[in-house]
């Protein structure tokens, strides 16, 4: 569906991407993880065709829409309106002059379809995002998730194969994010379109469960494949994770599983799966030497191997089923918790904040 090879781009002297490849099937959802200002926005530009790369290629459903040499001579050249690409921006980008109806129709009419087919079309959508009681109004009168509601059903007003979300839940209220992550969801799936999302918030990869990569020193990789091989990741994002095999689950080191992927002990349902990969935000876990019981809660145990002293804080490093945690901790719980070296403690992260991935190796 999405095939990127060897791309490239620079910004005078600086490599933003360099020679980086990325590959979707259809009806994947996918998510593009990094800080700020690496590339994420310049590279769904580069497949929407705001912007050309210095080389490489991009083809979208076996049509090549864009080849560079590496000369920077461009062979292959299709505009942004006949890729059939979806790009929502993180601002939303809507017309402030324009209503609800009217942004959503604006890319029909700019193809040339039928007032008719446009009102069927414009009806459909607005009727999928649940956005009938706000068809007349203009943007400002809307709250930043019926913005997002708007902007997509505008992106896909004309049934692109790909759907590019740049950062889209950046400006949702974040008493909000949850549930109009889950929407949205909703709708992608019914909808059964490619999307490729991208966010600095870790937080983002439990919307999508198909392909999580990450932009780290102008290349993208796939997280599964960075957090196994490069302990030095995790800082980058603030990630920790833990890759458990078989011996390691039946420790009980970890409790919880059986919530957050109720058929984890099924090994059947997952042919050929031999460790689980948990990610989570260190940032989103609880340390306390007592025990709590709650089912909505992932439970990790071990012991505090040293405390360090970082510019932020302190950090526990925790043993824990034969791996190592890294955890902050600020000083005044540190002192009020009296943790010191030796101690048991638990690590407790809300299940819907951590994300779990089935590997085969």
């Amino acid at each position: 569906m999405l095939k990127i090879s060897r791309l490239k781009k620079s910004f005078g002297t600086r490599v933003i991407l360099d020679r980086v490849s990325l590959e979707l099937a259809r009806r994947d959802l996918a998510v593009l993880l990094g800080p700020n200002g690496v590339g994420k926005t310049t590279l769904l530009n580069m497949v929407a065709g705001i912007l050309n790369p210095d080389e490489g290629e991009i083809m979208i459903d076996d049509e090549v829409v864009f080849r560079s040499a590496v000369s920077g001579r461009i062979e292959v050249y299709v505009p942004p309106a006949k890729r059939l690409v979806g790009l929502v921006p993180e601002d939303y980008a809507l017309y402030p002059h324009l209503t609800v109806e009217e942004n959503i129709a604006l890319p029909l009419r700019a193809r040339g379809w039928s007032r008719q087919a446009v009102k069927d079309r414009v009806d459909y959508l607005i009727t999928l995002f649940g956005l009938g009681s706000y068809r007349g109004y203009k943007p400002h009168a809307l709250s930043s998730g019926l913005k997002q509601r708007v902007a997509i059903a505008r992106a896909i007003s004309y049934e692109p194969k790909i759907l590019l979300l740049d950062e889209p839940f950046k400006s949702v209220d974040p008493i909000f994010k949850r549930s109009i992550r889950k929407e949205l969801r909703e709708i992608i799936s019914e909808l059964g379109i490619t999307v490729l999302m991208t966010t600095h918030d870790v937080e983002d990869i439990n919307f999508y469960t198909d392909k999580v990569f990450v932009i780290i020193n102008s290349q993208i990789r796939e997280l599964s494949e960075i957090l196994s091989q490069n302990n030095g990741f995790k800082d980058v994002l603030r990630l920790s994770y833990m890759l458990l095999g078989p011996e390691e689950l039946r420790s009980g080191c970890v409790s919880g599983l059986e919530d957050a992927t109720p058929d984890l002990l099924n090994a059947q349902s997952r042919s050929g799966f031999k460790h689980i990969l948990i990610i989570f935000k260190t940032d989103d876990v609880f340390l306390t030497k007592k025990r709590f019981m709650s089912d909505r809660l992932l439970e990790i145990h071990g012991v505090v191997k040293d405390i360090e002293a970082s510019p932020e804080g302190y950090h526990l490093i925790i043993s824990s089923c034969s791996q190592e945690l890294r955890l902050p901790v600020s000083k005044s719980y540190l002192k009020l918790s009296n943790f010191s070296r030796g101690d048991f403690v638990y690590a407790y992260i809300p299940e819907d904040l951590v994300k779990i991935l089935f590997m085969t190796s």
